[in-house]
């Protein structure tokens, strides 16, 4: 199960390197951080300068002072939770006599530290986790969308539709009549020039004449004498 798991992983991510090799990171944080969009206005509007420098901590914002005390009394509570976890695993392991347990080894210790270290509060009242989360809606969520938006409208600009008009029968019927009308005309035009060329012929040569009438318009191939089609 682990090796076809794996196995499919490998294949999505080759499956993937077209996609990765037409757009990439730069091009989605130049569109993100275009001084144009508005979404990403928006939110220096609400979040301050910690949008553009997540590291910043000049200007404190009032979201940002009041996740700074949010995340201190969490890290507070995460302290306590430490200091009882911790102590209750060091006189487990004295009475084990051994460090890990079973099914335990140091990456869960180093994840347990690194989690910690996500909800301990910066200079600027954000945790590491949160400012990860801002950058991700603000650099990767805003710069998607926008070279989204931007294939989007090149491909309408070049003749591409949103919706797939479906063909009717009337349609087919009318651009098969259009095609043997113009094809009469230049077999027939051919014919007269070829006899033309011998002998001076009083016929005309076909042509295109139209009109509207009653709201309907009509595209007649003729000469006067012939009639290719209407």
């Amino acid at each position: 199960m682990k090796i076809l798991l794996r196995a499919l992983c490998a294949g999505l991510a080759i499956s993937s390197l077209p996609a990765m090799a037409s757009v990439t990171y730069q091009d989605i944080v130049s569109a993100a951080t275009n001084p144009d969009d508005l979404s990403r206005q928006a939110l220096v509007t609400i979040f301050g300068d910690v949008v553009t420098n997540p590291l910043s901590t000049s200007a404190p914002t009032l979201i940002g002072s009041m996740f700074g005390a949010f995340n201190s009394i969490i890290a507070v509570l995460a302290v306590v939770w430490f200091m009882f976890i911790g102590i209750r695993h060091v006189v487990r392991s004295g009475h084990q006599g051994q460090v890990f347990s079973t099914g335990r080894d140091i990456v869960g210790t180093l994840s347990v530290v690194a989690g910690f270290l996500m909800i301990v509060p910066t200079g600027n009242g954000w945790s590491i986790a949160q400012l990860i989360m801002l950058w991700g809606a603000s650099i990767m969520g805003v710069g998607s969308a926008n070279v989204m938006v931007q294939l989007a409208a090149d491909n309408i600009a070049n003749g591409y539709s949103m919706t797939v008009q479906p063909v009717q029968a009337s349609t087919r019927t009318a651009a098969r009549g259009i095609f043997e009308m113009e094809l009469c005309k230049y077999a027939v035009n051919a014919g007269l020039n070829d006899f033309n060329q011998t002998v001076k012929s009083s016929t005309s040569l076909m042509t295109e004449s139209a009109k509207t009438a009653s709201g309907n318009y009509t595209v007649t191939v003729s000469n006067g004498s012939g009639i290719c089609g209407s």
